[in-house]
């Protein structure tokens, strides 16, 4: 099952009948031991051969994302505006017209937010100001991380705040309508 790793722990810890035996994507060591309840830990045969390495042992990490925005140029255009960063987002055009995933349950969103702050400063009043505005301007916050990229490319929304992995799956699946923006402010890369 594909899911967001929030709702997907929620799955695992409260029905005895799931029989999952490996989650895929989206925990990472920064989760400390949140999820230590559902998993056992394991170190990987190439685990010395990784750039990345959990100490404690629970996360075996296997790819390494960017923070990017997934755009529709068709409804961009429409509204006569450019969307090539963060501070784009305020645009009162994209009031309710941009969305993100559940921060409290998807690790692509809790990353954007993680990189603003990374590329305003951490905890800095420039990188509140910029959340602040998003939820200012209508952001619109979904449960989980596929229905981001997946409504802006279904043209529900002009632009979402996602990760690269689900809007280059989107393009390689033959998805004409959207196109990643990395932000101008910069884009952190997070190891899962």
């Amino acid at each position: 099952q594909s899911d967001s790793v929030g709702t997907l722990a929620t799955r695992i810890r409260s029905d005895e009948t799931c029989d999952a035996d490996v989650v895929i994507g989206g925990m990472f060591a920064a989760d400390g031991d949140t999820y230590h309840d559902i998993l056992q830990p394991y170190t990987a045969a190439c685990d010395a051969e990784q750039l990345y390495h959990d100490p404690a042992g629970y996360y075996t990490f296997y790819d390494v994302q960017l923070m990017c925005l997934v755009v529709n140029p068709e409804l961009r255009d429409e509204l006569g505006i450019e969307i090539n960063s963060y501070a784009d987002l305020l645009n009162p055009a994209l009031n309710g017209k941009v969305i993100i995933s559940d921060p409290t349950s998807s690790s692509a969103a809790w990353n954007n937010l993680s990189n603003i702050f990374a590329v305003y400063g951490n905890d800095s009043d420039e990188a509140w100001a910029q959340i602040e505005g998003m939820l200012q301007n209508g952001l619109i916050v979904v449960g989980s991380s596929s229905a981001c990229f997946k409504s802006v490319q279904q043209g529900e929304y002009v632009v979402g705040l996602t990760y690269e992995d689900g809007a280059s799956t989107l393009l390689k699946d033959g998805a004409t309508n959207i196109k990643m923006v990395y932000p101008a402010e910069g884009s952190s890369a997070f190891a899962f």
